[in-house]
């Protein structure tokens, strides 16, 4: 999972496209949680990890199927 806040400059920057490519080149799958706000409260790091539980889920779900 990416982390970022609005993600404007770094996608307007092609940060976030770069890294994203970086990352699949080397296999690693990735989804980017822009809705970080300045003094995150609880509940954006709620959507976060659901985010990230709904992630792994599906990977664990694919291991499963390939194996």
């Amino acid at each position: 999972m990416i982390v970022i806040s609005d993600g404007k400059s770094a996608k307007e920057n092609d940060y976030l496209s770069r890294t994203e490519e970086q990352l699949r080149i080397a296999g690693v799958e990735t989804v980017v949680f822009d809705k970080v706000e300045a003094n995150p409260v609880k509940s954006t790091l709620r959507r976060a990890d659901l985010l990230l539980g709904k992630m792994v889920a599906i990977s664990s779900w694919r291991w499963a199927a390939v194996a």
